[in-house]
Order: C-alpha cells, then structure tokens, then sequence
C-alpha cells in the first residue's frame, strides 16, 4: 500500500486493505500454531508480518481478540457450502436445525487450526468471543436467518422467541458441544439428544404451528 514503507510487509506491501487483513490473519496463524493460541502476542504476530505493532492495530483494532475471531471465521467459512447444500436438500425445519448443528459439531474438530482455538487453555476465551461478536452473528445469522425467518412466517417458531436471541442461543450451545464435546454419543444420538432439547427451544413444533396474531 502507498503509505506503507518497503521496509515492512517483507519488502512486498499489500496491495489493498483487505490484503494487509488477510497476511495480518495468516501471520496470526502461523504465530498460533508456534507458541500456542493462548501465548502468541501481537507482538509476536507483527514480528511474522514484518510489520511494527501500529500497524497490525491499524487494520485490526481489537487487536489479538479480533484476530482470533478472524481465524475463526476464516476458517470456519468452508462450511458455508455443505451446510447451505444440507438445507436445501431437507424439508422439515427441525431436521434443517439439526442436521446443520450436527455437521458444525462434527466437522469443526476435524480442522486442526480450529482444534486449537477450541483447546483447553483457549477454549472458554474463543466461545466467550464467539458468543459476543457481531462478526461471528452475523455469519450465523447468513446461515440461521433464512430459515427461522420461513419457521417464523410458518408459525413454526417457538411463541415469543426473538430470532436475533435464537441465533445467539444456538451459538452459545454450539460452543458448549465443541468445547465440552458430545459425550461420545453417535451421530443417531446426537440428532435424537437435539431434537429433545435444542429444537423445542426454538421450535414450536412441526405439527403445531403458533398463530403470532394470537
């Protein structure tokens, strides 16, 4: 960039902002994967970009907590096609809710820079960060939105529940079976254990739609 010196960026500055983020987020990765997620400083991630740390506040305000949340997003955006490919493919808005969920749980532990943000040490800070971020809402609210909007037209949302508080709810028991796992339970298990307990917090009920002008 123009007002980048050649000194920095390893004499090749980006080219665009958006450039500068994503060095800025593979620098983060790097960092993470040497000292760990709950040791790496933005000091240390300045020092992979060849940048001075002004510079990685620059294009990341929040520094080190927006980062992570970067990685997180970033890496987690490969699920965005199975999973819209998944809710198009079922009918039924409980089996859309479940089988969505499911995939999450399952898939994610299987990225290794995910594991890590999900480990012991760093687990309570990235699901406290993930439940709080406008970012990570509203990447669920991209995939959770369309269809609790149809369960809402329906009369299929759960009376009274706020679909923005819904999204939220589901991150929040997501986090909660990333970090503190199934409990080995099978893939029938855990669609049965979701059925019981998350779709009757969101859902009315596929038999009993909720007239909302009631």
């Amino acid at each position: 960039m123009a007002d980048e010196p050649h000194t920095r960026w390893g004499h090749d500055a980006p080219s665009s902002f958006e450039e500068a983020r994503k060095r800025l987020i593979r620098a983060t990765e790097v960092c993470f994967e040497k000292f760990g997620v709950h040791k790496a400083t933005v000091g240390d991630i300045a020092l992979q970009a060849q940048v001075s740390r002004p510079t990685v506040y620059r294009y990341f305000p929040g520094g080190r907590d927006e980062l992570t949340l970067a990685v997180l997003l970033r890496e987690t955006a490969h699920l965005s096609d199975e999973l819209h490919e998944i809710l198009e493919g079922i009918e039924r808005l409980d089996d859309k809710l479940v089988e969505v969920i499911l995939t999450i749980v399952r898939r994610v532990p299987e990225d290794a820079k995910l594991r890590m943000l999900l480990s012991t040490d760093t687990a309570g800070r990235t699901s406290s960060l993930a439940a709080n971020s406008e970012a990570v809402l509203a990447a669920a609210q991209q995939l959770f939105g369309p269809f609790l909007g149809e369960a809402e037209a329906e009369g299929y949302l759960r009376p009274g529940a706020r679909i923005d508080w819904a999204i939220e709810f589901l991150i929040r028991q997501m986090m909660s079976l990333l970090i503190m796992g199934s409990g080995n339970r099978s893939d029938a298990e855990l669609r049965e254990y979701l059925m019981m307990f998350i779709v009757p917090a969101i859902l009315n009920g596929e038999d009993r739609p909720h007239d909302s002008n009631q």
